[in-house]
């Protein structure tokens, strides 16, 4: 039987596809498709590492949205209950964003989130101000610098993981 050993390592197509799958395996652990989590031994990315990420991710994304009703870009006289519901509804998006965990910095991705929370703001508001298109400017604005900052978040996260 050691004879059997031995001689793989004689034939040089044999090393190099171990080398191969090894070399594999190893990129495959870092870049988190496997995992292998024991006492006292982590291989992959930690669960509570995800956790924290998602947990900042909806504290930063509450902050900033909450943060638009007191900037004082909208009109007087809105309806403080109607503004705190409609940036609840554009939260749940931004939220549903993050735990799916597909964010990208792409212009397409960006683009379709702006689209779904600016529609689903318009379907909440009455004001005329909202229809316009200074409103619609300050919303991708808003929507696209969000976006990537918590697509930031997520990339400075990896990095530190790695």
């Amino acid at each position: 039987m050691w004879e059997s050993i031995a001689t793989l390592g004689q034939n040089p197509i044999t090393l190099v596809v171990i080398l191969c799958v090894t070399v594999l395996i190893f990129y495959a652990i870092k870049k988190g498709l496997f995992s292998f989590h024991r006492k006292g031994i982590s291989i992959g990315l930690s669960e509570q590492n995800t956790r924290d990420l998602i947990q900042n991710q909806f504290e930063y994304a509450k902050a900033k949205i909450e943060g638009v009703a007191n900037t004082g870009n909208f009109p007087e006289g809105l309806d403080p209950y109607r503004t705190k519901y409609i940036l609840a509804r554009v939260e749940d998006v931004v939220q549903r964003a993050i735990v799916f965990n597909n964010m990208s910095n792409k212009e397409s991705y960006i683009r379709s989130k702006q689209e779904l929370i600016y529609q689903t703001i318009m379907k909440r508001v009455d004001n005329e101000f909202f229809l316009t298109p200074a409103f619609k400017d300050y919303c991708y604005t808003f929507v696209e610098e969000l976006f990537k900052e918590l697509y930031q978040m997520k990339k400075d996260f990896k990095d530190k993981d790695n």
